[in-house]
């Protein structure tokens, strides 16, 4: 890389390019004070030169934003699915549980009036409680389809936001892709334009001095 194209980048510093410029006889003896009285000339092939803002600049910030939020959401949903799993597994160790001695504390109830003299209320007591277990049992079965269905639910949502997710980067993505060309272009466009700069700048110091 020549150094003219160095200077240009800005790969030099000030104390790098002002040596330079005194070989070619473009810089006085007090090169500090003539570059600070020229900064605007100067300054294009100095590597301050003016970049263009990126015209899509406020697209990409919003879809930066988007996919931020969309992330968020994502995990948000992921975590309500991993409670709702968890609460269809305790729902169903209550009904395992429960099926395990339903038939011990219906016995229980049975024993207690079979083989001898009962009135009456107490049958209609006997009957009553075998009930009050059938209920909760069925109560428990409902529980479970219930935390199936809140689980199903949140399935849903997290895949619906997995889904939105997606297409947030995919739509943040293609800005940015824009943005590497839009960039590399620039970039071109710049580097030939100091370098038109210096060599318009360079003819007329050498003008000036003849």
């Amino acid at each position: 890389m020549s150094h003219e194209r160095k200077a240009l980048l800005g790969i030099f510093g000030m104390d790098d390019i002002i040596p330079y410029l005194r070989d070619m006889r473009l810089a006085p003896a007090a090169p500090r004070a003539w570059c600070k009285g020229t900064r605007g000339r100067l300054g294009r092939f100095f590597g301050i030169i003016h970049h263009m803002a990126y015209s899509l600049q406020p697209l990409l910030n919003i879809r930066v934003m988007r996919e931020d939020r969309a992330s968020g959401e994502l995990t948000a949903a992921r975590r309500a699915v991993a409670a709702a799993h968890d609460a269809l597994e305790a729902r169903e160790r209550e009904l395992e549980a429960y099926n395990e001695t339903k038939e011990e504390r219906r016995d229980r109830i049975y024993d207690a009036i079979i083989g001898q003299p009962v009135s009456r209320d107490r049958i209609d007591l006997a009957q009553e409680g075998v009930a009050r277990i059938d209920q909760e049992g069925a109560l428990k079965v409902d529980n479970v389809a219930q935390a199936k269905s809140e689980l199903k639910r949140r399935e849903d949502a997290a895949e619906a936001a997995r889904a939105l997710f997606v297409l947030a980067t995919k739509n943040r993505m293609k800005i940015d892709e824009h943005k590497a060309v839009w960039k590399a272009e620039e970039a071109k466009e710049q580097e030939f334009r100091a370098e038109i700069e210096l060599e318009d700048f360079i003819g007329k110091k050498l003008n000036v001095d003849d």
